[in-house]
């Protein structure tokens, strides 16, 4: 990539964000990372812009004074609140509107990926286009209208879509206080060894796989859907290997009709008001049901993904241990 590019990286303070804006950096291009968050980071507080996509006029203002050549749009809600309207997750509908209406007025825009979700369908269900969608959650569907207005936009720059898998890796705080402290503790219950297929993404990859889009000749991209993920992995296999290294102990595995039977419990306590009861049938659903992307069109672009499961394992351990040590 250039050293002469300029690129905004919305959303640089999320998870995905702060590894793309980290690549940027230690590559020497000029970059700013525009959120209503501050960076996690402290070295990339220098890069950063307070700004609210459903803010049009700051929006405008920003781009216009930047100049960007490159737009890699990750800003959004990501939460999976059942209980949230579409309408609060405006981020995702008129934030995009607001985005894409600029970078048509900003001349030195050559290109933009826009980060939409693979929960526009939802788990298990394999879409026969690039606009079929079924999602099951109002995160998804909202994510299904960033794709619209995309389209409808249709930017007169080289565009293209990116729907990230499950992510995982160092910095993200949403594992960090759910999935990986209950493995840390002792308390996650893996649901049976029956092999389930899912399309993970080490963040790094998924990094690895931006650059290579910012960079992929027009004719290859434009237009077009990429997931970001690496290969299909059984999910027994990452969760073991997780927990091996995290806390010396083999995964604790119950046999998958006790975790029903928890799962209906849980749906019981949740509708008496109990609140983050640890399964519930929805969240059993989702862990044992496979869920494989079509990876061909990224790995066609980008290769094979650079770092394996247990690089990013290891990497990731050593993270979540470095922040037990500042802790105490």
């Amino acid at each position: 990539m250039s050293s002469s590019q300029k690129v905004v990286v919305t959303g640089g303070s999320g998870f995905i964000g702060m590894h793309l804006m980290q690549s940027l950096i230690d590559d020497d291009i000029e970059v700013i990372n525009i959120d209503r968050k501050e960076p996690v980071l402290e070295q990339h507080r220098p890069y950063w812009k307070k700004v609210d996509l459903l803010d049009l006029p700051e929006v405008e203002s920003t781009l216009l004074s930047f100049q960007p050549t490159i737009v890699v749009h990750l800003a959004a809600r990501t939460d999976l609140d059942e209980g949230a309207t579409l309408k609060e997750y405006d981020d995702n509908i008129g934030g995009v509107r607001n985005l894409l209406n600029v970078i048509n007025a900003t001349e030195s825009v050559q290109r933009i990926l826009v980060t939409s979700s693979m929960l526009v369908c939802r788990i298990g269900y394999e879409p026969s286009s690039d606009q079929d969608y079924a999602p099951s959650t109002v995160y998804g569907e909202s994510k299904v209208q960033t794709e619209k207005i995309t389209r409808e936009v249709n930017p007169s720059c080289i565009w293209a879509i990116v729907r990230p898998a499950t992510i995982w890796g160092p910095y993200h705080y949403g594992l960090k206080a759910g999935f990986f402290s209950v493995l840390d503790r002792g308390l996650y219950l893996h649901p049976g060894r029956q092999p389930t297929i899912k399309s993970y993404g080490y963040v790094s990859n998924s990094v690895y796989q931006l650059r290579k889009l910012m960079m992929a000749d027009a004719e290859k991209i434009q237009g077009k859907i990429f997931y970001l993920t690496d290969k299909p992995m059984n999910l027994y296999d990452w969760t073991s290997e997780l927990s091996e290294k995290l806390t010396h102990k083999p995964v604790r595995v119950v046999p998958r009709f006790i975790m029903t039977l928890a799962a209906i419990a849980g749906d019981i306590f949740v509708a008496m008001g109990v609140k983050n009861f640890p399964i519930t049938t929805f969240r059993l659903k989702n862990m044992i049901s496979e869920n494989i992307v079509d990876s061909q069109s990224t790995f066609s672009v980008a290769g094979d993904p650079p770092i394996s499961m247990s690089q990013g394992i290891d990497e990731t351990v050593a993270w979540l241990n470095q922040e037990k040590k500042e802790k105490t």
